[in-house]
């Protein structure tokens, strides 16, 4: 087909821009950030790193969040990184099974191993208004003025609640404890109290109380403003007093949250490194995803979309953080307390011989 001399330039131009779009690096679709052009050249050396991480809702997402970071780590370092994803009732075990000296876990699981094995703090992750504190709410579902409903912390005996996972500390922990402080037993007063079963423990607490499964229950601060930002409920300082579905009947004190922490035998050479690679971790840094930089342990790479070879991924955006802090052990002793109020391992009566 012969084109019309006029129409010549008009092809040329559209060929031109047709061109320059389809050679633009690739986004990826989890994050937003542009995707390396080429395949960078992956260096490591030495002994692969093993760190901890504590499994949040489930194995799966615990990785997607978490092992962008462990490569982080394993770049700066320039050694392999092998991740093990670990609950946290077994957390002293693993340390002793799979030989990892540096972990993250909760501020309940590091009390419980800085008494038990000795493990130091090193630094906190930083998530929400509180920096790497945060805390924990009981919340009522609101009702009409005229019907009652519960509006106290006395009102919530003979009641049914909630709780988070049991070793949730701003699921489980502060609100057992405030019930306490406040003259109510949940092993007494309550009607019944449960814990939802399966993954996502926190957000299914709350559910249950949005949908009156529950007359009360707790509310992790850190999960509302996920659930609120997300249009799921709401609740908090973005919605006005007579939209908000919740009362909040009691608020605990901020405590720490997400603690990354070293066996007392670690290197304390490497312990360094690692504290301050993470307390240099900016909201900007992106890590190159590879097996030859990470291995996580009983997951494979490129099965499942859990581990995908040659994303590029926003560290904090992956793992839904702001960062790391400096802070210090003396800092866990307000859950210290609550913990040996609540009379919960390791300072449980039953742990006394």
């Amino acid at each position: 087909m012969k084109w019309p001399k006029s129409v010549l330039p008009l092809l040329l131009i559209t060929g031109f821009l047709f061109l320059g779009s389809a050679c633009q690096p690739e986004q990826t679709a989890t994050t937003g950030e542009t995707a390396h052009e080429t395949k960078p050249k992956v260096e490591v050396s030495g002994e692969p790193l093993k760190l901890g991480y504590l499994i949040c809702n489930s194995r799966e997402e615990t990785v997607v969040r978490f092992a962008p970071v462990a490569a982080h780590i394993g770049e700066k370092l320039g050694r392999k990184v092998i991740m093990y994803p670990v609950h946290t009732y077994q957390v002293k075990e693993e340390v002793e099974e799979k030989g990892f000296k540096f972990m993250k876990v909760n501020s309940i699981v590091y009390v419980q191993l800085h008494e038990k094995i000795g493990v130091e703090f090193m630094c906190g992750e930083k998530r929400g208004p509180f920096g790497r504190f945060t805390t924990g709410k009981i919340v009522a579902k609101k009702v009409d003025k005229e019907l009652g409903g519960i509006k106290t912390m006395a009102d919530l005996k003979g009641k049914r609640f909630a709780f988070g996972p049991m070793f949730a500390p701003f699921g489980y922990l502060v609100q057992y404890d405030l019930m306490l402080k406040n003259g109510i037993n949940p092993e007494e007063d309550l009607e019944y109290y449960a814990i939802p079963w399966g993954a996502y423990k926190h957000d299914k607490a709350i559910y249950g109380v949005q949908m009156g499964a529950y007359d009360a229950g707790s509310a992790p601060d850190l999960d509302v403003i996920k659930m609120s930002e997300a249009g799921q409920i709401k609740m908090g300082e973005k919605f006005s007093e007579e939209d908000r579905e919740f009362v909040v009947l009691a608020e605990s004190e901020p405590g720490p949250y997400c603690t990354f922490a070293a066996t007392k035998d670690a290197d304390k050479e490497l312990q360094a490194q690692i504290k301050q690679i993470l307390l240099d971790l900016k909201p900007s840094d992106t890590v190159y995803m590879s097996p030859e930089r990470l291995e996580v342990d009983g997951m494979s790479w490129d099965v499942g979309g859990f581990l995908r070879t040659g994303e590029v991924l926003n560290v904090c955006k992956a793992g839904l953080i702001d960062g790391y802090e400096d802070g210090s052990d003396s800092d866990y002793d307000g859950l210290r307390k609550m913990m040996k109020n609540v009379n919960m391992d390791p300072y449980a009566d039953f742990d006394k011989e």
